[in-house]
């Protein structure tokens, strides 16, 4: 299944801030309803959410981020350290310093992995 909405570069961003702000986003938004209509078994579709939602849009329609981001004069790590500021600290994991928890690849992680 792919999770990725093309109809627009910045949508992949858009849905990656809502992931970190509502706990939902990327994937979930797709699988709902493919669930809902029987296209997708529950399991697939919560198997899609937690391998998926949270990641971080490399790319959209072939544009890599950083492509996205020159014209607002942004660097991939300053979107990123912005954003991050405004993640729901009532999703993402925190050290005991407050600090937001990353996996390897710089995504953060959450308490709990999302319900479809």
């Amino acid at each position: 299944m792919n999770c990725e909405n093309l109809d627009h570069h910045q949508t992949g961003i858009h849905d990656h801030f809502k992931r970190q702000k509502f706990g939902f986003g990327r994937a979930t938004d797709p699988a709902c309803p493919h669930i809902r209509r029987g296209r997708l078994t529950r399991p697939d579709g919560l198997e899609a959410v937690k391998g998926l939602n949270g990641l971080l849009p490399w790319a959209g329609l072939g544009k890599p981020l950083k492509n996205s981001l020159r014209p607002r004069e942004l660097t991939e790590d300053a979107f990123i350290r912005i954003g991050t500021r405004f993640t729901n600290k009532k999703i993402v994991k925190r050290d005991v310093s407050g600090a937001h928890l990353k996996d390897r690849d710089g995504n953060l992680t959450t308490l709990k992995h999302d319900n479809v």
